[in-house]
């Protein structure tokens, strides 16, 4: 049961290293897309 556990351990670590700098590069692209999108304040 160790052994497994150590095994599926791993494995979900390396999908989180390959999968979270292309989560981290679309969280930022869409908040950027976002600020562009929002309606510019009227300046007075």
């Amino acid at each position: 049961p160790d052994a497994a556990l150590a095994l599926s351990l791993a494995k979900r670590a390396r999908e989180l290293a390959l999968g979270l700098p292309g989560l981290l590069y679309l969280h930022f692209s869409e908040r950027n897309w976002q600020r562009r999108r929002a309606p510019q304040p009227l300046a007075d």
